[in-house]
């Protein structure tokens, strides 16, 4: 009998525990939360202002930071990062991109690609809150025929 209810206590306890690590830290509604998964990917890119090419990914690799304060979000970083090949040469970049989302419209996007030929792009991208965007940067260097 006592082995039992030694047991279940442990199993009450486990269960107490584990609802307790689930909740937030702060009373206050600030917290972190963060995601990792695989997403389908795209970069649009621009030399002195004119779309020369586009850089597809069937997935990349995603990390996600999200905080919250009050209970509302306050920003979101990306993190996105992998390989994509050209639409118009047989060029493979790998790439790098950072997103910053905050409660506010627009939000800037900046990419950096490298490509197995020597082309380098670094973009950046402001992007509106219905998926439109406006080159704000772009550099290109090598390759870029």
């Amino acid at each position: 009998m006592k082995t039992k209810t030694f047991l279940f206590l442990c199993l009450l306890l486990g269960i107490g525990l584990t609802q307790l690590s689930a909740q937030n830290s702060n009373s206050d509604g600030t917290f972190t939360t963060t995601w990792e998964r695989h997403v389908n990917w795209m970069a649009p890119i621009y030399c002195e202002g004119v779309e020369i090419d586009r850089i597809v990914n069937s997935s990349a690799d995603a990390r996600c930071v999200r905080h919250y304060k009050d209970g509302i979000i306050q920003f979101t970083y990306y993190f996105i990062s992998g390989e994509g090949k050209s639409t118009n040469t047989d060029e493979t970049f790998t790439f790098s991109e950072h997103v910053k989302v905050t409660i506010q419209a627009p939000f800037m996007c900046h990419t950096h690609l490298k490509g197995n030929k020597g082309t380098v792009y670094n973009i950046s991208l402001l992007i509106n809150q219905d998926n439109t965007w406006e080159v704000k940067n772009a550099t290109c260097a090598g390759n870029t025929q």
